[in-house]
């Protein structure tokens, strides 16, 4: 968080402030925004698509992804299926596992352990207890080849055997591949997402009718099955100002029960519904 002692030309200061961030650090995403008033969302133009094949979602979510990245406006793009998380795979061989005496279920839960960790006690901070978790360090456990090295201990150590343990590699093959982090749902529908960050100074209102016109232009078709909604700004906006124009009906009626309950006419209180009513038409257009 970045204190300033004037606010002026801010949406430049930010702008710059962004730009040299970016090229500075290419290989993160790193985002600077205003704090701002209103309802809270987490990016100013989110697309929402949703449908039952994974496959099909991030082919609509590249397509989406394209047509936001031509609006100048625009400065950062994060779609969820674009994304894909490291995953590391480790396939035992059942005969060796079974020759030291182990199952699949102990392995795992030896490689937790040791790479996740286990709480080994507590500690005390003021009136607070403190998990203390024990695990190996970063240092033995940042490359594939490091953690192929892994001594695992056998749960009955055979009689007369002494070893510290017996290397990971010698009970099966690890692999290194691309997979889903996650998959997000929304009313048991699988969704994808994808958010658009804009520049300091541009309201989320314009982009969002430039994308649409760009969308509406391109030969993008959503295929059957499949649905796309708008969040973001635009949702959270529509959600207060549907919130607020809830309770309109209700003060209405205790604002008209009042006028009638004081002056004891409705005539009385019809005037000055109506001298009301015209106040705030003639104040609307003098503004």
């Amino acid at each position: 968080m970045v204190k300033l002692t004037s606010a002026e030309d801010l949406p430049r200061r930010i702008n710059q402030l962004q730009s040299e961030l970016d090229r500075g650090f290419p290989g993160s995403r790193i985002l600077v925004r205003q704090l701002e008033q209103g309802p809270p969302f987490e990016a100013p133009i989110e697309v929402q698509v949703f449908g039952p094949d994974l496959k099909t979602l991030e082919q609509i979510s590249q397509s989406i992804n394209k047509i936001l990245s031509q609006i100048p406006e625009v400065t950062h793009i994060r779609a969820e299926m674009a994304e894909p998380q490291p995953r590391l795979t480790v396939k035992l061989d059942e005969e060796e596992t079974r020759l030291v005496g182990m199952t699949h279920q102990s392995v795992a839960n030896q490689m937790y352990g040791t790479l996740e960790g286990s709480v080994g006690g507590m500690i005390l901070e003021g009136t607070e207890e403190v998990p203390v978790r024990v695990r190996i360090g970063g240092a033995a456990r940042k490359s594939v080849d490091q953690i192929e090295m892994l001594n695992i201990r056998p749960d009955q150590p055979l009689a007369g055997a002494e070893y510290s343990g017996i290397p990971l590699t010698a009970l099966g093959s690890i692999q290194l591949n691309a997979e889903q982090a996650t998959i997000t749902r929304e009313d048991r529908r699988r969704m994808t997402e994808v958010q658009a960050y804009l520049e300091a100074g541009v309201l989320p209102a314009p982009v969002l009718a430039d994308f649409q016109q760009r969308l509406a232009a391109s030969d993008f078709v959503m295929p059957p099955g499949y649905q796309m909604q708008f969040a973001g700004e635009a949702a959270q906006r529509d959600d207060a100002v549907g919130n607020l124009l809830a309770s309109v009906g209700i003060l209405a009626v205790m604002m008209i029960a009042a006028l009638v309950l004081s002056f004891r006419s409705f005539r009385l209180a019809a005037l000055i519904g109506v001298v009301a009513f015209l106040a705030v038409g003639l104040g609307l257009g003098a503004l």
